[in-house]
């Protein structure tokens, strides 16, 4: 039987991975947890090549269940994350502290449905993307916050569930929802194309 690889099990569940790319030295990742009653946290783990292991190197209380989590790709104590509170969707842009902290700089207030995904955009390190249920917004980290700067509508009974940047064009956002799938032009905010239905070809 083949080595299944290095774990790293969590005391909670978790819906929430990404990467951190800020630090291309080491291979790390973010996890957050999503437990109703209990404390929810976000882990920092790094691989050990050496080891082939995965190691916990930090661990961050969260107060919220953690949906989606976006590391910054320019520093890696910045990150946002989707989060739900009694059934409330909401996102926060938070600063790693020493001693465990978790130091909430900002939330992005004034979305208008269910936040699903959040994503840094990599062409401008201080523009987040979210992606809510029925709209795409863009929002700038700066000294006073997060403030939106775009939004743009998915359209009438559209309900969006996930998105992604393109990798090599990050002013292009494929988003998806239902059996659509949309790209999006994240300079004007326009829908620049989509699939209706689309079965395997």
């Amino acid at each position: 039987m083949a080595d299944p690889g290095a774990t790293y099990s969590l005391s909670l569940t978790a819906r929430a991975l990404a990467a951190q790319t800020a630090d291309a030295s080491a291979s790390t990742w973010l996890v957050g947890t999503n437990a109703l009653r209990e404390e929810n946290e976000v882990r920092v783990l790094r691989y050990d090549a050496e080891e082939e292991r995965l190691d916990s190197v930090r661990a961050l209380h969260h107060a919220n269940e953690v949906w989606s989590i976006a590391p910054s790709p320019e520093d890696t104590r910045r990150l946002v994350t989707v989060w739900s509170k009694c059934g409330d969707y909401g996102a926060s842009l938070w600063s790693m502290e020493d001693g465990g902290v978790l130091r909430e700089e900002a939330a992005l207030e004034g979305h208008s449905g269910t936040i699903r995904k959040a994503m840094w955009l990599g062409t401008d390190p201080s523009l987040v993307v979210t992606v809510e249920e029925g709209a795409l917004h863009t929002w700038r980290a700066g000294s006073e916050g997060m403030t939106r700067t775009a939004s743009a509508s998915a359209g009438e009974l559209v309900q969006l569930w996930g998105g992604a940047l393109h990798p090599r064009q990050p002013s292009v956002a494929a988003t998806a929802g239902g059996h659509n799938v949309q790209l999006w032009d994240l300079r004007s905010m326009e829908l620049s194309a989509q699939t209706a239905g689309a079965g395997p070809r």
